[in-house]
């Protein structure tokens, strides 16, 4: 069954089924709230019928999942690393057992070695669970890594779509070609 546009036109389990990840998980992560709360609030509002021992538990699990440890669950936002708060907004996006990801350039302000976790960790979700994952980036070593499609946009335009090994060794659009171009030579500078 397709998906309405209108969050207003959904059913109950419809509004859950598209998760998204921001960026910037500061400023999506109320600073107010702890780890603990932050997860909870989704799940209770996608679930009311589950128990607190049952949320606890959920909670507890997700943040297994997303390899962090249960005793960051009273921290606030602003006591963890940038890429504690990434696996918080992951994890907060997880618990509703959603269809879809909407991740938006979320690994941008990772460290190497953060970044590769994060990636492995989408990968392991793609996998396991069955997890569609839409990605929003300007990484194209992102798309490489989990593979299969991949539209490149211009201006709010669909220039160029297809797989992403096709894309990215056969492009047919100067915006794809350029991008490839740009990302090689970041790839040289780096080295």
């Amino acid at each position: 069954m397709p998906l309405p546009l209108s969050i207003h036109q959904r059913s109950p389990s419809q509004k859950w089924q598209l998760q998204y990840v921001a960026q910037n998980p500061a400023s999506s992560l109320n600073a107010f709230y702890s780890v603990r709360a932050l997860l909870r609030r989704p799940l209770r509002l996608s679930d009311p019928t589950l128990s607190a021992e049952q949320c606890e538990q959920r909670v507890i699990s997700v943040m297994s999942q997303v390899g962090l440890e249960a005793h960051l669950l009273t921290r606030k936002p602003s006591q963890l690393s940038g890429g504690q708060q990434q696996r918080v907004a992951l994890a907060r996006a997880l618990i509703t057992r959603p269809d879809v990801l909407l991740c938006d350039e979320v690994t941008s302000a990772l460290d190497g070695p953060t970044r590769m976790g994060l990636v492995l960790l989408l990968q392991q979700l793609q996998q396991q669970q069955g997890i569609a994952l839409l990605m929003v980036t300007h990484d194209l070593t992102l798309p490489v890594q989990l593979g299969g499609l991949l539209m490149v946009i211009e201006h709010g335009r669909v220039v160029e779509q297809g797989r992403v090994s096709e894309l990215l060794t056969r492009p047919t659009h100067s915006v794809t070609s350029r991008l490839i171009s740009a990302a090689q030579l970041i790839e040289e500078t780096t080295r």
